[in-house]
C-alpha cells in the first residue's frame, strides 16, 4: 500500500509577510499560520505550499529557495514503507510531532511532514476555509533525465497519463495531491542548503507554479481586478505570467 502524499513546496523567503499576502490574494486558502507573519501553510484546489521566514530558520536553506516536501497521514508509517521500497529515510521528533526526510535518487532531500497540525502552541493557529481555492499547486522539477525522475516519484504514488512529451511530464497521486511537474532542462549542482548536517544532502529545490480549471482569460481578468500585474501568453503553451514579491516568475497553465 502506498500512503497518500500531498506536495508541500516550502518557500524560504526574506519577505515572508509579503509572500503570505501574495498567496492569500492569489486565492489560496491560508490554513495554518503564525501570528508574527513568519510562517504559513496554504491549500490549493489540490496540493499545498508553505512560506517560512528565511531569517528565522535553522535549516541552512538559502533565502528565496523553495524546498520540496510531502505531507502524509503518518510520517512513521511513510518512513517504514519507503524504507521497504529501498529509500534512505530518517525520522526525528519535533515539538509538533514527527518529521522526516527521504533522499532522492541524486542525494537531495525531500521533507516528510504530517498533514495535520493538532498541537497548536506559541502563536500558531488554524484558519477556516472561507472560499474554495481554484488553483492546483505545481512543484516544478527541472531535470535532464525526465523519465528517470518521473519513475522515482512513482514510489509516492505520483504517475502521469502520458510520458511522451519531451518537455513536460505532469504527475499526480490523487485529487488532493497537487502536481509534480517534470520539466526538461539542466539543473545546477545542488546548493540550496548551506549548513553541513547528517540529513544526507542539500534540499530538493523546485519552482512553484499553478494550474487552473477556468479559462485563462477569465482568470487573468480576475487577477488584474485583484491588483496583480499579469502577462497573458497566448502562443505555444498558453499561460499567465506574474512575479511574486521575492522576484520569482510564476506561471499558471490550464489543467489538462
Amino acid at each position: 500500500m502506498i500512503l497518500p502524499y500531498v506536495i508541500w513546496p516550502l518557500r524560504f523567503s526574506p519577505n515572508a509577510p509579503a509572500m503570505i499576502d501574495f498567496y492569500t490574494r492569489l486565492g489560496l486558502h491560508k490554513s495554518f499560520s503564525h501570528d508574527n507573519g513568519t510562517f504559513a501553510t496554504f491549500h490549493g484546489r489540490s496540493g499545498t505550499l508553505g512560506v517560512h521566514d528565511a531569517l528565522n530558520t535553522e535549516s541552512g536553506v538559502v533565502p528565496q529557495h523553495t524546498a520540496l516536501n510531502f505531507a502524509t497521514t503518518d510520517v512513521v508509517l511513510a518512513a517504514e514503507e519507503l524504507t521497504e521500497l529501498g529509500h534512505h529515510v530518517k525520522v526525528w521528533d519535533e515539538t509538533y510531532g514527527k518529521q522526516g526526510v527521504v533522499a532522492s535518487r541524486d542525494g537531495r532531500v525531500i521533507g516528510l511532514n504530517g498533514d495535520s497540525q493538532e498541537d497548536l502552541y506559541g502563536g500558531y493557529r488554524t484558519h477556516p476555509e472561507e472560499e474554495a481555492p481554484s488553483l492546483d499547486v505545481v512543484a516544478v522539477c527541472v531535470t535532464s533525465e525526465m523519465k528517470a525522475e518521473a519513475a522515482w516519484f512513482a514510489s509516492f504514488g505520483f504517475v502521469a497519463s502520458s510520458y511522451d512529451d519531451p518537455w513536460w511530464i505532469g504527475l499526480r497521486a490523487g485529487e488532493r495531491s497537487g502536481v509534480i511537474g517534470i520539466h526538461a532542462g539542466e539543473v545546477d549542482s545542488p546548493s540550496a542548503r548551506e549548513a553541513d548536517d547528517d540529513l544526507f544532502g542539500p534540499a530538493y529545490e523546485v519552482r512553484i507554479g499553478f494550474e487552473t480549471h477556468e479559462p485563462l482569460e477569465v482568470l487573468d481578468a480576475r487577477l488584474r481586478d485583484a491588483g496583480f500585474e499579469t502577462t497573458l501568453v497566448t502562443e505555444d503553451a498558453p499561460h499567465i505570467e506574474l512575479t511574486d514579491p521575492d522576484g520569482e516568475r510564476i506561471e499558471i497553465h490550464r489543467a489538462p
